[in-house]
């Protein structure tokens, strides 16, 4: 028999699987340094803009129904369960992002509006200690 030794790869494994099965879970983030981005996401209707979002276009002077129409637009997105972080296509630079609470993006990836890659995502807040980048799961 084959054990896993890390105790990072089997916690995410079995999180994964256990997360996976409940009917109301889209995504599941793992293994990202900046740790608020990580936990089950469900799938939000294009309409409904993020709290972090609309924060960030405040703070700047921007309408944010208008901006997040224009980077989102008919896409849907993710919103973490337990805190403000969410995970959107932004149609203007074809990544993908994971933002923070704030509203701010921590990490990318290229791709296509349909679902967002598992790994290659890239830190884009280079004041991280931890730079470990993130797992995404899709749950289908």
């Amino acid at each position: 028999a084959t054990f896993i030794s890390d105790s990072r790869v089997s916690k995410h494994l079995s999180l994964s699987i256990k997360f996976c099965n409940h009917p109301s879970m889209e995504l599941v983030v793992s293994n990202a340094g900046f740790q608020s981005v990580n936990g089950n996401y469900h799938q939000i209707r294009h309409e409904v803009i993020p709290t972090g979002f609309a924060k960030v276009c405040n703070e700047q002077g921007w309408n944010s129904s208008k901006m997040w129409s224009k980077l989102n637009g008919l896409n849907v997105w993710y919103q973490h369960k337990e805190n403000d972080s969410y995970i959107y296509f932004n149609k203007s630079d074809q990544n993908w992002w994971i933002d923070g609470p704030d509203g701010l993006g921590v990490y990318i990836i290229s791709g296509t509006p349909d679902k967002p890659p598992k790994e290659g995502w890239i830190l884009i807040q280079n004041n991280l200690n931890d730079k470990s980048l993130p797992n995404v799961l899709l749950c289908s």
